[in-house]
């Protein structure tokens, strides 16, 4: 039996090939990475301090109310009188929205409500809010502009009284007030 030079090539190759598979199928030898992998954080926490302001606080408290985009139903936390620091643990990671409820009907909250924040995994995020509960006599104006082609000119509130005041409201622009 004749067998040609090329077929012979072939044969010694593929031969080859296989014992070095074999061989690395075969060994006792292990590779084990040199650092252990470290699990992910797949929460991190919530710093929330409330700065109460003014001389009538809030005398039952009030709830912060904090809606995870991962879950169903809210976080809900009471908030004793006079505000204070509260920390959350094992927050799911994401951007969730913080409510305040149950205020007096004297007190608001102050800047923007309901506030969005993010939790990055293994950090603490603070939010400060900002609640105030004026005494007697103090007025709350608020105002809404809507329509097109809204002006940048400020509207002015007077308040006539045993002391005249007079003050400026600016105009919101892009959630910027002017």
């Amino acid at each position: 039996m004749r067998v040609s030079r090329s077929r012979m090539n072939w044969i010694r190759s593929t031969s080859l090939g296989l014992a070095c598979v074999l061989v690395q199928m075969c060994s006792t030898e292990t590779t084990t990475p040199t650092d252990p992998i470290e699990p992910q954080p797949t929460s991190g926490a919530l710093e929330l301090t409330i700065e109460e302001t003014g001389p009538r606080p809030d005398t039952d408290g009030y709830e912060v109310s904090i809606t995870l985009t991962t879950q169903a139903g809210p976080v809900v936390r009471s908030v004793p009188q006079g505000g204070g620091s509260l920390l959350l643990a094992d927050i799911p990671l994401g951007v969730h929205v913080l409510r305040v409820e149950g205020l007096a009907a004297h007190c608001w909250v102050t800047g923007n409500h309901p506030r969005a924040f993010t939790v990055e995994a293994g950090k603490t995020t603070q939010v400060v809010v900002g609640i105030s509960c004026p005494g007697p006599g103090a007025v709350l104006v608020k105002t809404v502009t809507r329509g097109r082609d809204v002006g940048t000119a400020a509207y002015t509130v007077s308040i006539q009284g045993e002391s005249a005041q007079e003050r400026s409201i600016g105009t919101k622009l892009g959630g910027q007030a002017t």
